[in-house]
């Protein structure tokens, strides 16, 4: 099984009276980039969970969010402290009438001091929440190689497919190849005879040029290679795993091949069949670069 690098995963989970939510997003990457952002007093587990995900994914940019609440929404039940206002109502006061600074206090600042308010205070210890954490993020983490993989399945198909295209399209090729001599042949002949004004060249030495640009225009070295890397192909998208640059270097020799048997074949057909290879090959290469 093949592997998409793209996928998304969600998990809530509650224990011991905390709730902790989950978002995983993977997107392409070369290597494994993975992002963390966690609640305040819960850094030292960053590296714990880096760990957990790279049990599970290869490459890609892994970007987590989490957080926890008292569970039951208690959220709601906030209440204002008054020695807190009053003092901090006295802190500005002063500003303003000592010293002729007049500060302006929002909402959103307000909401940062937690010292301001009652309730919803509830606090737990590490050893309360890392359990909670770590089942949370494991769920997570399900859900997205879930979702990775059912991308990697119809990824799978569609790479299956246009190999198959690819050996489709070389296979009309190779009956062309075996014309290439003849029409040299014929077109040199035609050229040196009206160059010559009527007369008729050497067959000697036609025949040597002949030879000579038969093992030029010998395309039979690439159209062996290509099949080689099909082969290859093949066998990865079988085996499944992190096989994405390995792939893509097969891609690039798939297209150095074929556009060696274009440069080398002077034939109209092979060239028109050579075009759409290369179209396929970067349809190929556009999906490779989700593979894990």
């Amino acid at each position: 099984m093949i592997y998409s690098m793209t996928g998304f995963g969600r998990a809530e989970k509650t224990l011991n009276g905390w709730t902790c939510g989950a978002e995983i997003r993977s997107v392409n990457s070369r290597f494994l980039d993975m992002r963390l952002k966690l609640p305040g007093g819960l850094g030292h587990l960053e590296e714990p969970l880096k760990e957990l995900l790279k049990t599970r994914l290869i490459r890609g940019k892994v970007d987590c969010t989490l957080h926890i609440q008292p569970a039951g929404g208690s959220e709601n039940d906030l209440t204002i402290n008054p020695q807190a206002a009053q003092g901090l109502a006295r802190l500005l006061n002063s500003l303003k009438q000592d010293y002729a600074i007049d500060v302006t206090v929002g909402l959103g600042d307000l909401l940062q001091m937690k010292e301001l308010f009652n309730g919803n205070s509830q606090e737990a210890s590490a050893e309360t929440l890392e359990p909670l954490v770590r089942l949370t993020m494991e769920e997570t983490l399900e859900g997205l190689v879930a979702m990775r993989q059912a991308e990697g399945k119809s990824l799978l198909e569609d790479l299956n497919q246009r190999q198959s295209d690819l050996r489709r399209l070389m296979g009309e090729i190779e009956p062309h190849t075996g014309e290439l001599s003849q029409l040299y042949a014929k077109r040199l002949k035609d050229n040196l005879t009206r160059l010559m004004d009527g007369l008729h060249p050497g067959e000697d030495r036609l025949a040597q040029e002949i030879a000579l640009f038969a093992e030029r225009c010998d395309v039979s070295e690439e159209i062996t290679r290509f099949y080689a890397h099909l082969a290859h192909l093949d066998r990865l998208l079988k085996e499944g795993g992190a096989v994405g640059r390995q792939i893509d270097f097969l891609l690039q020799e798939l297209n150095r091949e074929i556009n060696t048997l274009s440069t080398k074949s002077s034939h109209s057909q092979i060239s028109a069949l050579s075009v759409d290879i290369k179209g396929e090959l970067e349809k190929l290469r556009e999906q490779a670069q989700n593979i894990e």
